[in-house]
């Protein structure tokens, strides 16, 4: 190898549609938020007699 070069290793990782789908949405890539739900849960804990 000519001096002044480096060698540089690429690793592809090969992806379906379905899984490009999900890092665009969770890295939000050309993706924007329209609505966000709250889910909630009853506290048990409140609504008990001490």
């Amino acid at each position: 190898m000519p001096t002044g070069f480096t060698c540089q290793l690429y690793l592809i990782a090969l992806i379906d549609g379905q899984e490009l789908a999900q890092l665009i949405i969770d890295n939000n890539v050309g993706v924007s938020i329209v609505s966000i739900y709250e889910i909630k849960k009853i506290d048990s804990d409140y609504f008990t007699d001490e």
